[in-house]
């Protein structure tokens, strides 16, 4: 699995599955999240989890500047922003997808304050 087929699934699992989407936020450290993803058979590094989480909170609008040349230069290969960012646009996703969600919004506040 590519790099960008790897973000891609993860994309689409978490359109669509508000529990999948509920439970990672619900994570405390990064290597939760990590070990969660694993078992949704996506590999992410450390690195890549907090890209995530970032990525995440800047769709809900919980994060309003771009991602950090420090926190892209984490990632081994380099994901550009444009490429991470469209991942989860609120302009780009579906409608009727997970991350739309209430609840989602109030976990993705937590995550900002408190989590991974």
């Amino acid at each position: 699995m590519t790099d960008m087929e790897k973000w891609l699934t993860l994309k689409e699992k978490l359109e669509n599955s508000e529990a999948l989407l509920l439970t990672l936020l619900e994570q405390e450290r990064p290597e939760d999240a990590q070990l969660l993803l694993e078992t949704e058979g996506i590999r992410f590094a450390l690195s890549e989890v907090h890209l995530l989480r970032n990525a995440l909170l800047q769709s809900m609008g919980f994060v309003e500047e771009e991602l950090s040349d420090e926190v892209l230069e984490t990632v081994a290969g380099g994901y550009g922003l444009p490429d991470l960012s469209s991942l989860f646009d609120p302009a780009t996703r579906r409608t009727d997808s997970a991350l739309n969600g209430s609840r989602i919004i109030i976990l993705a506040g937590e995550v900002q304050r408190n989590r991974w």
